[in-house]
């Protein structure tokens, strides 16, 4: 008879009461099961705070390549009047067929492009990508290359009579800095807008 009340006293001590079992929980750090519905609440609250600030900065880096789309239209603007004003102080007599012709194709193309960019429109990454890279190329291949044909119009080997000085120098390079630089803007505003586009699907996962 002796026995029955040391196993109680056992059984007692390996299954404490509710009260202990509350004050060794939350001594220990561990959250009672009573607190485990606040537990939830409390976490999906930290996670919609965090994906409030994931896309507010997206949102942030969006609004700054969108800043910097807007400059390097305008700087591509100007180094497109620039050039052309070259070509006008040169003669338009001097000036191969085709790449007059190319010429005033890429300014009606750049004068689009840099409305769309001013105007936020959603194409026009795409038009500063394919018009920025275009026309350095055609640049670089009729200014930069000796005379090769009938797209050529050589700064390498011009005859005096085209007229050639430091500022069609100047002019040209620079407009076709300012052309690479607008594509690769146009395709970091393309990745930019790509990526605002999916982190708030992810959030509201």
């Amino acid at each position: 008879m002796a026995a029955i009340p040391e196993r109680n006293l056992t059984a007692q001590s390996e299954f404490p009461s509710p009260s202990r079992a509350l004050s060794l929980s939350v001594n220990s750090g561990i959250a009672p099961c009573t607190s485990l519905r606040k537990s939830t609440t409390a976490c999906s609250s930290s996670l919609a705070r965090r994906g409030v600030h994931v896309r507010g900065q997206s949102q942030l880096s969006r609004d700054r390549w969108d800043n910097r789309f807007r400059l390097s239209a305008a700087i591509f603007g100007a180094a497109v009047a620039l050039h052309g004003a070259d070509h006008l102080r040169r003669g338009m007599d001097v000036i191969p067929p085709a790449v007059m012709v190319a010429g005033m194709t890429q300014i009606a193309l750049a004068v689009l492009t840099i409305m769309l960019v001013f105007l936020g429109s959603r194409w026009a990454p795409h038009a500063a990508v394919v018009v920025g890279f275009v026309s350095a190329a055609g640049f670089a291949v009729a200014h930069l290359l000796p005379t090769w044909g009938f797209f050529s119009d050589s700064f390498i080997n011009a005859l005096p009579a085209a007229r050639i000085t430091w500022f069609s120098w100047v002019t040209a390079v620079f407009e076709i800095i300012a052309d690479i630089v607008f594509g690769l803007v146009g395709l970091a505003v393309l990745r930019s807008r790509a990526t605002s586009q999916v982190l708030p699907a992810v959030g509201r996962d």
